[in-house]
């Protein structure tokens, strides 16, 4: 199970938009928990996220007050609590997403629309308020995705979903609408942090754009423009290959074993082939090199391109390819879409937030006094690569490196809120060890391949 973490959301209801927050099922003396901003069976919404993070500063008595991060999250400014795209739930507009197409998208957002407001309803102790709609059979498919809407059969129950959703969300959300409060908070408690918190933007801002004038600057001093050229002229001379100088605009994606270069236009292209199939080509690095692989997600779960816990990892699209049409037998031959994949000729081209550079941050850990402009925000990538492959290989070791108690697991809190704290030297000399630890065990979870 995932450390524990309390993620801020928003919610349309009624033509109104509120801010909370929600503690995601964790794991606690051997039992199970979930709560929401809230109390005595009511959930807590907010007008803005000035609103949200004033109320948390004052509040002490509510269903997260004793949550293991809750310390953390009370402290940060309000523009670390504002949802990501991921977390905003229309429930105004459920009508509408079950009368498009049931693509992977649409049903997706239904399925995630019905679960938060189930979460929701069974942390105020309320579960009347989605009973009737949750009796409907063709409810309960929703959690297999896309895959359990194809076919005349499939339709069939994607028009039972709409007529459920017809019949029965208007109840649903008027007895959910009873277990709302919008408490009244004094934001201008908040303007003398807002005022430091502005300022410290404005330094770290003017420290980056010095360090990046700094390093500009000594890659012209070396050359290095004409050094890469170079290194691009001797690869060719080695594939017995002309690599032209990418035009502007271009995305190079490079391999250690095998260098290849694309245009934004076909990443796109490949990554609108992969993301129909629900399986994407992912890109890690770390310190013995990069590779690419293969991920969904099953029940929010990640599987990748591996068996026996191991994930398979290429050091050239080719072998990724060749290996993708082999009888090798792996934990993604069961994905309903697979042979899509099989019989597909698309280059496994990685989009950006498939790219999960772990030898970076080891990097940046070791610069010492050079850390104090490191945002904690930029963490949060990586650690979602590494914890995908800890979760897919079953290493119960690295949930005692990100302890929320522990250095690395207060920056992974830190890095999933966003903006707004920077890495000291201290921290990084705290942390840098565990986050080695980390990486050698998920180093030890992969299987490279030529």
């Amino acid at each position: 199970m995932a450390a524990p973490s309390i993620v801020p959301i928003a919610l349309t209801i009624d033509d109104r938009t509120g801010y909370t927050l929600w503690a995601p099922p964790w794991e606690e003396d051997g039992e199970q928990w979930q709560a929401f901003l809230g109390a005595e069976g009511r959930l807590h919404l907010f007008k803005s996220e000035r609103e949200l993070a004033a109320y948390s500063r004052t509040a002490t008595e509510h269903d997260l007050d004793d949550h293991p991060v809750w310390r953390v999250v009370a402290a940060l400014p309000a523009r670390d609590l504002r949802p990501d795209d991921d977390h905003r739930f229309d429930l105004d507009g459920l009508y509408e997403l079950v009368a498009e197409n049931p693509d992977r998208w649409s049903v997706g957002e239904v399925a995630d629309t019905i679960d938060m407001v189930s979460r929701i309803a069974e942390c105020c102790s309320a579960t009347r308020i989605v009973r009737d709609l949750e009796q409907v059979p063709e409810i309960g498919l929703l959690s297999m995705g896309a895959d359990a809407f194809v076919g005349r059969e499939g339709e069939n129950s994607w028009t039972a979903v709409g007529k459920a959703v017809d019949e029965h969300w208007e109840t649903v959300l008027t007895r959910l609408g009873k277990r709302i409060r919008w408490p009244k908070v004094d934001v201008t408690i908040l303007d003398a942090e807002e005022k430091e918190f502005s300022a410290k933007d404005a330094e770290r801002t003017e420290k980056v754009a010095g360090e990046r004038a700094k390093r500009q600057a000594a890659a012209g001093r070396l050359g290095r423009e004409a050094e890469d050229a170079d290194r691009r002229a001797l690869e060719a001379d080695d594939d017995d290959v002309l690599v032209e100088e990418p035009l502007t605009g271009t995305a190079v994606i490079q391999l250690p074993s095998t260098a290849w270069e694309a245009d934004a236009d076909e990443v796109d292209e490949a990554t609108e082939f992969w993301e129909s199939v629900g399986i994407l080509p992912v890109e890690l690095t770390l310190p013995e090199g990069s590779g690419l692989t293969l991920r969904c997600y099953v029940e929010d779960t990640p599987r990748f391109l591996g068996s026996k816990g191991r994930v398979h990892l290429f050091r050239s699209a080719d072998g990724l390819g060749t290996f993708i049409r082999g009888k090798t037998p792996h934990d993604l031959r069961d994905i309903a879409t697979w042979a899509d994949v099989v019989d597909s000729d698309v280059v496994a081209l990685p989009a950006e937030e498939d790219r999960y550079d772990l030898a970076e941050i080891s990097e940046l850990f070791g610069r010492g006094t050079g850390t104090d402009i490191f945002d904690y925000s930029r963490l949060a990538h990586a650690f979602d690569g590494a914890l995908d492959i800890a979760e897919y290989a079953d290493l119960d070791s690295v949930d005692a490196l990100i302890r929320p108690t522990t250095p690395l697991g207060r920056a992974l809190v830190e890095s999933q809120r966003g903006l707004g704290k920077s890495l000291a030297p201290a921290d990084t000399a705290a942390m840098a060890s565990a986050w080695e630890e980390l990486v050698e065990k998920v180093s030890g979870a992969v299987r490279w391949h030529d």
